[in-house]
């Protein structure tokens, strides 16, 4: 008898012992093969433990930021922002929406204080910074018209 294994599966073979090459002079012999198949399956599973609730701020990116004013300058295509110091922004933005909400423009803001968009058209402006995993609002949505 013959036992092997071969990618997970087990087989055992049985040789007829005494059976002539002639199969008319081979006494009639009975053969079992068996073969068993044998599955494994992993299975990975995470669990993250959810923070304490705060009482004080939700659960949101960038809740925890200070906002900055932002006011239309006279001109009504200009914007003005108000000063950042002491917070320390993750990339602060200039974020300029067309009428229909396409951004047109997303410009560093750490240097500048004032923008105006060079474009013809009506425009809203907001200051955004990266938080967390994405940006979010650091400052109200205003109106400009160029």
């Amino acid at each position: 008898m013959r036992t092997g294994v071969w990618a997970g599966f087990s087989l055992v073979a049985m040789t007829c012992v005494g059976c002539g090459a002639d199969p008319e002079s081979a006494p009639a012999a009975e053969v079992t093969v068996t073969a068993t198949a044998t599955a494994t399956a992993t299975v990975t599973v995470t669990a993250t433990a959810a923070p304490e609730a705060s009482a004080t701020a939700p659960d949101v990116p960038g809740a925890g930021l200070e906002q900055v004013s932002l006011e239309v300058a006279d001109d009504g295509c200009g914007v003005v922002r108000g000063e950042t110091e002491p917070y320390d922004y993750d990339n602060l933005t200039w974020v300029v929406r067309d009428e229909s909400g396409f951004e047109v423009l997303g410009r560093n803001a750490l240097g500048e204080t004032q923008y105006r968009y060079y474009q013809s058209g009506t425009y809203t402006v907001q200051l955004q910074a990266f938080a967390g995993d994405r940006y979010v609002a650091v400052s109200e949505t205003v109106t400009i018209s160029c």
